[in-house]
């Protein structure tokens, strides 16, 4: 047998081809098609390329942090110790693209696809919280322990329980209706033996006015 450069060549990539393969298949993107968290166990079955289907990898996830992706979720594979027949799943995302949020250094968003809702712990120390679809409402836990409840254009606030009825003054409000009658008050030019009744006029007038605490409240149980 002659053995010439090319047949050295030859006889090393026969070598070197399987470990190749073997440190390329190390890590690989994937999509998720099915979930199935029977017994205990997160296990996916995954597409890592268009003609390579896998079933039952385990997916493993942060401790304290528990996710149900939804079929097409993104997905790294991990090949433990580089063996192909121990697979684990990691859902992710690349960057900002699904949560929305424009995060500043340190911080972390937690949340469900594009629709909005979002727990956003911030690098001041305040946490926002935002449900789906309610533009313009959150919570905010500010780092003092302040709380701030912003409800977005026709949404109300609610105390103690959902559906409370009993309306509950805002302090603006309040000092708006105040404000108010103290003007009404201070108008008003008494007139003598009429009974009142330039009195009651400018009682009168302050309430058709437009300051009803209705207008802006939240409600209690």
């Amino acid at each position: 047998m002659v053995i010439t450069d090319k047949t050295i060549r030859q006889m090393i990539e026969a070598k070197v081809e399987p470990l190749l393969r073997r440190a390329r298949g190390v890590v690989r993107r994937a999509t998720m098609l099915v979930h199935d968290n029977a017994g205990g166990v997160a296990r996916v079955q995954a597409e890592l390329t268009k003609d390579e289907v896998v079933d039952r990898i385990e997916m493993i996830q942060p401790i304290g942090i528990s996710s149900r992706p939804a079929a097409g979720a993104e997905m790294i594979v991990l090949a433990v110790s580089g063996n192909p027949d121990n697979l684990v799943a990691i859902p992710w995302v690349r960057g900002q693209r699904l949560t929305g949020e424009d995060l500043a250094e340190g911080e972390v968003a937690l949340f469900i696809g594009q629709r909005g809702q979002a727990v956003h712990l911030k690098a001041d120390g305040s946490v926002e919280v935002r449900s789906a679809d309610a533009v313009g409402s959150s919570v905010v836990l500010k780092a003092s322990g302040d709380v701030v409840v912003t409800p977005g254009a026709g949404s109300k606030v609610y105390l103690g329980a959902d559906g409370a009825l009993d309306a509950v003054a805002l302090g603006p409000a309040v000092k708006a209706r105040l404000d108010g009658l103290k003007t009404a008050i201070a108008g008003w030019v008494p007139v003598a033996q009429d009974g009142g009744a330039a009195l009651k006029a400018a009682l009168a007038d302050w309430l058709s006015a437009s300051n009803a605490v209705s207008a802006t409240k939240v409600n209690a149980s």
